[in-house]
């Protein structure tokens, strides 16, 4: 685990560095997990190397929680699919190959700045991606 074992916020806990050299050291395979997301493994495992000061770290180690989902990109391909998360959650998802510009995977952002009937009070905030009528 990432949270309170490795890192308390952006703090590094004491002798978490020393722990992951001495595991690559011995040759013992390790990951690490987090229920943490909203940016791809890679971002993850950048932020990660760079807090531990080990560039070795890389996106091949991390399992976040959404980690699962990109395995399902070409399962619900042409498939309406809606994404939720915070941070960057539509652009992992289109990341992982989810078809976020063509409209298929959508936020709860985007509906609501797309289907007035859902919320007829307009939802007048920039969502990044184009707004999804999902009565259309």
């Amino acid at each position: 685990d990432i949270d309170g074992v490795v890192l308390r916020g952006k703090e590094v806990i004491k002798g978490s560095s020393e722990a992951v050299r001495m595991l690559r050291e011995a040759g013992v395979p390790y990951a690490f997990m987090t229920n943490g997301g909203g940016v791809t493994e890679a971002v993850k495992a950048q932020e990660l190397a760079k807090l531990l000061g080990d560039p070795l770290i890389d996106e091949s180690r991390m399992l976040l929680s959404h980690t699962p989902m990109r395995d399902l990109a070409q399962r619900f391909h042409r498939r309406r699919v809606v994404v939720v998360g915070s941070r960057d959650t539509a652009k992992v998802a289109q990341a992982y190959g989810f078809d976020v510009q063509g409209g298929w995977a959508v936020t709860p952002q985007q509906i609501a700045a797309g289907t007035p009937s859902i919320y007829p009070q307009g939802y007048g905030k920039e969502v990044g991606f184009p707004p999804v009528d999902v009565n259309a």
